[in-house]
């Protein structure tokens, strides 16, 4: 998705920059390339995520309504649910409901892994990101859950075989270097089933990924 940015706070400016790039868009230097406007009002043609600290009355053409001021995690969130919705007309939560649904329904193996850099940082997460992005089929599906989280749906993937990735990613991971930081990083990994909920099922990957942080693991199966 590409975004055309034009706020006047220079810090706020960078955040949601930053916030748009590392949720998978990118930022366009001209509006009629862009396919949303992100400002301080209302942009006469395109879609627009507005930066205020009041909601206008009225909302038409408007996505949503972020705080300026905020932290790079703020506007990290906020930008992965807005282009989960723009690609998939879903929030991630109602994607992998449905993706679980479809499971279910056409008898194939589904995983959801959840990745935490312990280590926050954000050239770090985005170079996490990409790697990600290299391994993963065109099937499987990688979402920037928060500024430490990522979330991967894996379609058509049995346990064995979400162990076998998020090795991988593990492995991969040692090869990062950045300013002298190697991201530490702990996965949690889970199959679904015809009970799975998506909002508990992510509640439980983030409940087990901070108990294999405190015994020291770096992967975990829930």
């Amino acid at each position: 998705m590409r975004a055309y940015v034009d706020f006047s706070g220079r810090d706020t400016f960078d955040k949601i920059c930053s916030a748009i790039f590392l949720s998978g868009g990118v930022v366009v230097s001209r509006e009629i390339d862009a396919d949303f406007f992100v400002g301080e009002k209302v942009h006469p043609f395109l879609r627009t995520v507005l930066v205020s600290s009041s909601i206008p009355e009225d909302l038409s053409n408007v996505i949503d309504v972020i705080l300026p001021s905020q932290s790079l995690q703020y506007y990290l969130k906020k930008f992965s649910l807005i282009f989960c919705h723009f690609v998939h007309g879903l929030g991630l939560e109602d994607f992998l409901d449905e993706e679980i649904y479809k499971s279910h329904r056409y008898n194939f193996p589904l995983c959801v892994i959840l990745l935490r850099l312990v280590n926050s940082n954000t050239h770090l997460l985005q170079r996490i990101y990409c790697v990600l992005k290299n391994q993963a089929r065109e099937s499987d599906k990688v979402f920037i859950y928060d500024a430490a989280t990522i979330i991967i749906v894996l379609p058509y993937t049995d346990l064995d075989g979400a162990k076998i990735f998020a090795r991988r990613i593990l492995r991969r991971s040692k090869m990062i270097n950045f300013g002298g930081k190697i991201p530490e990083i702990v996965v949690s990994v889970t199959q679904t089933t015809s009970d799975s909920d998506s909002s508990e099922l992510l509640a439980r990957l983030e409940e087990f990924v901070k108990k294999a942080f405190e015994t020291g693991q770096r992967l975990i199966v829930v």
